[in-house]
């Protein structure tokens, strides 16, 4: 097979499998996190996909305790847990909790998540307005 021809596998083999890639967008909420804090530590998905090891799919922060990955997937059923490694000590925080599962189509998904709470929000919603607080005392003398 000559160069071309090999280039025009290779293009043809890319397109294919972009075909059965959807993105898949994971929320994170981490409220309920306790002593994980974003200034001391990142936070990775690990999961079937992955081989459940590395840091390569990490959450970015997008304020407060809200993180987001977007990242292609293959059409399929995948099992996976969040990781809190602390900066500081390397060490990986899984959280206590069973597998989650997500189910990829060839549809764009977003799914969101709370840190050791696989279905439901930790809190119960009114019909009124409900505020959250949390209060992170890392770094304060005495605390």
């Amino acid at each position: 097979m000559n160069l071309k021809a090999k280039t025009i596998v290779l293009f043809i083999s890319i397109v294919i499998s972009g075909l059965f890639a959807s993105n898949v967008t994971i929320n994170l909420n981490m409220s309920t996190a306790g002593a994980v804090t974003d200034s001391t530590h990142i936070i990775v998905l690990r999961g079937s996909f992955n081989g459940w090891a590395g840091n390569d799919m990490a959450l970015t922060e997008i304020g407060g305790d809200y993180y987001t990955y977007t990242g292609a997937f293959d059409a399929g059923s995948y099992e996976f847990k969040f990781v809190a490694i602390d900066n500081f000590t390397s060490t990986d925080g899984w959280e206590n909790t069973g597998n989650r599962s997500i189910n990829v189509s060839s549809n764009d998904t977003t799914i969101t998540c709370y840190w050791e709470n696989v279905d439901q929000p930790p809190y119960t919603a009114t019909d009124s307005i409900d505020v959250w607080f949390r209060v992170n005392t890392a770094g304060i003398p005495g605390y």
